[in-house]
């Protein structure tokens, strides 16, 4: 189980990194044209969500550090898998920004889709 934990966690880092390598610039600063706002919103929604489903793995390697009874593991484990399959419905309603180049939009279709399969995956 944990294998799979770290293999998932990896494969979601990694998205995650894809987004954060672009240079981060306050918008004060910088007047952006609606497409490059419409691509740092979707960014954006896409990390709070990675952020806020990876807080209950967290939660979980904590528990798995200390000796724990089965039950209370069992219980941790499911809300766990209930998390992520929110998370999963969640990714698959995200919407795409229709202003966004069809090669762009193509991009973040996969980057949807994976994230939404990484999350529905079993527990």
């Amino acid at each position: 189980m944990l294998r799979w934990i770290h293999k998932y966690l990896i494969i979601l880092l990694l998205f995650v990194f894809s987004f954060s390598v672009y240079p981060n610039v306050p918008s004060a600063e910088v007047k952006y044209n609606s497409k490059q706002q419409a691509f740092l919103n979707f960014e954006e929604k896409v990390n709070k969500m990675v952020t806020a489903s990876m807080e209950q793995l967290n939660k979980l390697d904590g528990k798995i550090d200390k000796k724990m009874d089965k039950e209370g593991l069992y219980y941790i484990v499911l809300l766990t898998k209930q998390t992520f399959a929110e998370s999963s419905k969640d990714f698959a309603k995200l919407e795409i920004p229709n202003i966004l180049p069809e090669n762009i939009k193509t991009s973040l279709i996969q980057i949807k889709g994976d994230f939404s399969f990484g999350f529905k995956a079993k527990v």
